[in-house]
């Protein structure tokens, strides 16, 4: 499996779930670089 084909296969399946674990991947694919306390304020 690709890099694209999992990346939508995590949002299809993840999305609308509040689920903390695929919220946090997706805040890291738009903030690399962020700091933990923006994270958490992002998720």
């Amino acid at each position: 499996m690709s890099r694209r084909q999992a990346v939508r296969a995590l949002t299809r399946l993840g999305r609308g779930t509040g689920k903390s674990a695929y919220l946090h991947n997706f805040s890291r694919t738009f903030m690399p670089e962020a700091a933990p306390e923006e994270l958490t304020w992002f998720d």
